[in-house]
C-alpha cells in the first residue's frame, strides 16, 4: 500500500510500480481509495501481484509506504504485522517493522528531492528481488527525458541502499496479457461494438469512460460530446441513435436522476440506447469518490410508466469489455435501453487480463432493409408477435418518412389518444421481454454447487467473493455462490434449481437493504436467510467476506 496526500504523486508512483510489475510478467491487481479534493487528505493505492491470476485487492500487506505523517498515523495499526518503508524524517519511534532510510537525501543527491518516491520504489524493488532494468524502462516511459534521468538516478540510490536485503527472488510469467481498468474496458467494448456517439457530463466515477473514448476520437469514427448536463447528455444520445448510429451515455446515480425523463423517451419511442451507471454511495453527493451498489432498485424502475429494459452488471474488467459489446447488440436487436451497472471499485481498479480477441466479437446491424416498399407506407411501430418492429433511420430510404414521438402512437408513428393503440402498443413493447431469454445468461456458479449453503451476489463483489469461497472450500466448508452479471430480466433457472434444497441463502452486496435479494424475492418468492452488506464506501476484501461468512455460519 502506498499512502499519502493528494498532490504527492501517489498515482504516478503507483502507475510506475503497476506497469513495472506487469512488464516483469506478473498478474497485477490495483485499486485506489481517494478523497474528492485536489490537495491534502489521505489517499492510498493497493497493488497486489502474483504469478497466477489475482481477482481482487487484499487487506494483508507485505509493505506499507507512508509518504507523510498523516499516512503514517492512519495506518499505524498495521505496524505490528507489516513493515513500513519510510523516510527518516517521518520516523518518530523505533520499531522492528520500520524500514527507514534518508530517501529525501537520496533524491536530492540525484538532482531533485521531489523524486523521493522513486528512491522509495527502488528500495522496494530490491526487496522483491526484481530486475532494476524493467523499473528504469518504466520510469523512462513515464517522464520526459530530463525528469526521467533524475528519477532513474533516485531509483538506483534506493535500490543500492546498504540496508536493503534481497529478500525475495520473484519470477513472473511470460504470457501475453493486457493491464486495464473497468472503465477503459467499457470504452473499448463500445468501440468494438461500433459506438459512434458518446455524450456525458463529467461525474465521478464514470468520467474516465468519456476520457478514454475521447483519446480515440481522432483514430476511430466516434464523436465524444461533453454535454452541459445529464439531461442534455441522454437526449443527445437518443437523438443520435434515432439518426442511425450506436450511441451511449454515462454517469453516476446523481446524474442518472436527471436522465430519468429522457429514459422514458427512449422507452416509448423504442430507441436503442446504452447507459453506463458507475455507482457511488448516495443519496445526493454522498461519497463522491467511493464505491457502492445502491442504484439497482432505482435503475430497475426509473421513469414513469412501464417499458422493457435490460440491466447488466460486469463482474470484472474482462466482463466490462464483453458486456459493453453485448449491450449494444441487445439495445439494437430489441430497441430498448440497456444499462451497464458498474461502480467506483470496478471502474478504477486495474487488472491483468488476457488480451481481447476481435474474432470473438462480431458487430451486427439490426437496422431494417426494406425492399419494394411503396412511398410513405413504412410502419415504424408495426404490431407483430415479437414486439420488435422494423427500424430504419431518417434518410436511409429516399421515399420513406420516419416518425417517432414521446406520445403514444399508432403503427406509423402518429400521435394517438386511441384506447386500442394504447393497449396494443404497450402489449407490443412488453412482448420483447419474452425474447430477452435468448440473450440473458444464468449466474456463474462459484464453489461447490451441491452444498447446503448458497450465496447470491452481483457485479464487482465477484473477485473478493471468489477468493473467500475458495478459502472456505479449502477448509472443507461446503458453500457456493450464484453470481449474477445479467440482472434484469432476472435469470431464474439456477435459482429454482438450487434454492429448493439449500438450508441457508446469504446475500453479499454493497448496499444497506440487499437490493438483489429484494429483487429475487419479488420475482421468485425465494427469500434470503442472511445478509452480508457493506455501505461504508469501501469494497469488502476477501478477508472481510470470509470472516463475515464464518460468523453467519
Amino acid at each position: 500500500m502506498i499512502s499519502g496526500a493528494a498532490g504527492q504523486g501517489i498515482d504516478t508512483v503507483a502507475g510506475i510500480l503497476e506497469e513495472g510489475l506487469f512488464k516483469a510478467g506478473f498478474h497485477v491487481f490495483s485499486n485506489k481509495d481517494y478523497m474528492s479534493r485536489v490537495r491534502g487528505g489521505n489517499n492510498f493505492i493497493q497493488i497486489r501481484f502474483a504469478s497466477d491470476e489475482v481477482y481482487s485487492h487484499s487487506n494483508k500487506f507485505d509493505y506499507v509506504i507512508p509518504l507523510d505523517t498523516v499516512a503514517y498515523n492512519e495506518n499505524k495499526a498495521l505496524l505490528n504485522q507489516t513493515p513500513f518503508i519510510m523516510d527518516l524524517s517521518l520516523k518518530t519511534e523505533d520499531h522492528k517493522n520500520i524500514l527507514a532510510e534518508n530517501f529525501k537525501l537520496m533524491a536530492k543527491e540525484a538532482g531533485n528531492e521531489k523524486a523521493i518516491t522513486s528512491s522509495l520504489i527502488g528500495y522496494l524493488w530490491k526487496l522483491y528481488g526484481l530486475d532494476l532494468d524493467i523499473l528504469e524502462e518504466t520510469i523512462n516511459r513515464t517522464f520526459s527525458e530530463k525528469l526521467a534521468e533524475v528519477n532513474i538516478s533516485a531509483c538506483r540510490k534506493g535500490y543500492e541502499a546498504p540496508s536493503v536485503e534481497n529478500q525475495i527472488q520473484s519470477k513472473g510469467t511470460s504470457k501475453d496479457f493486457i493491464f486495464i481498468n473497468g472503465n477503459q474496458a467499457i470504452a473499448f467494448g463500445a468501440l468494438m461494438a461500433g459506438c459512434k456517439f458518446y455524450s456525458a457530463y463529467p461525474m465521478t466515477p464514470s468520467t474516465s469512460v468519456m476520457n478514454e473514448l475521447a483519446l480515440y476520437a481522432e483514430k476511430y469514427p466516434i464523436i465524444v460530446e461533453q454535454a452541459e448536463d445529464e439531461i442534455a447528455a441522454i437526449n443527445m444520445a437518443i437523438g443520435s441513435s434515432f439518426a442511425g448510429v450506436r450511441s451511449m451515455t454515462g454517469t453516476s446515480g446523481g446524474g442518472f436522476s436527471l436522465m430519468v425523463e429522457g429514459l422514458g423517451l427512449a422507452g416509448i419511442s423504442e430507441t436503442p440506447l446504452v447507459i453506463v451507471d458507475s455507482q457511488r454511495p448516495g443519496p445526493a453527493t454522498g461519497f463522491a469518490t467511493r464505491t457502492a451498489q445502491g442504484d439497482l432498485s432505482f435503475v430497475l424502475t426509473a421513469s414513469q410508466g412501464e417499458f422493457p429494459r435490460v440491466v447488466l452488471a460486469p463482474k470484472d474488467q474482462e466482463d466490462c469489455f464483453s458486456l459493453s459489446f453485448k449491450a449494444f447488440d441487445i439495445a439494437d436487436k430489441y430497441q430498448v435501453p440497456v444499462f451497464i451497472m458498474t461502480d467506483q471499485y470496478l471502474s478504477d481498479a486495474r487488472k491483468t487480463i488476457e488480451a481481447f480477441d476481435p474474432d470473438d466479437f462480431i458487430n451486427k446491424s439490426y437496422l431494417a432493409e426494406l425492399n419494394n416498399i411503396p412511398d410513405y407506407s413504412y410502419e415504424r411501430y408495426k404490431l407483430n408477435e415479437s414486439g420488435i418492429s422494423p427500424r430504419i433511420y431518417p434518410g436511409q430510404y429516399d421515399n420513406q418518412i420516419v416518425l417517432q414521438d414521446s406520445y403514444e402512437h399508432d403503427e406509423k408513428g402518429h400521435d394517438t389518444e386511441s384506447a386500442f393503440f394504447g393497449k396494443e402498443m404497450m402489449d407490443k413493447r412488453m412482448k420483447k421481454l419474452n425474447g430477452f431469454e435468448k440473450d440473458i445468461m444464468e449466474p456463474e456458479i462459484l464453489g461447490i454447487p451441491y452444498s447446503e449453503i448458497m450465496i447470491v451476489s452481483w457485479g464487482s463483489t465477484y473477485g473478493s467473493l471468489k477468493e473467500a469461497i475458495k478459502k472456505l472450500n479449502d477448509e472443507d466448508i461446503n458453500i457456493f455462490a450464484l453470481h449474477f452479471n445479467y440482472i434484469w430480466p432476472l435469470p431464474q433457472k439456477h435459482l429454482e434449481k438450487f434454492s429448493s434444497r439449500v438450508k441457508k441463502i446469504i446475500t453479499v452486496e454493497h448496499n444497506y437493504t440487499g437490493q438483489l435479494a429484494k429483487l429475487i424475492k419479488q420475482e421468485t418468492g425465494i427469500s434470503v436467510t442472511d445478509k452480508i452488506t457493506g455501505y461504508d464506501g469501501r469494497q469488502m476484501s476477501p478477508e472481510e467476506i470470509y470472516t463475515r461468512l464464518k460468523e453467519v455460519l
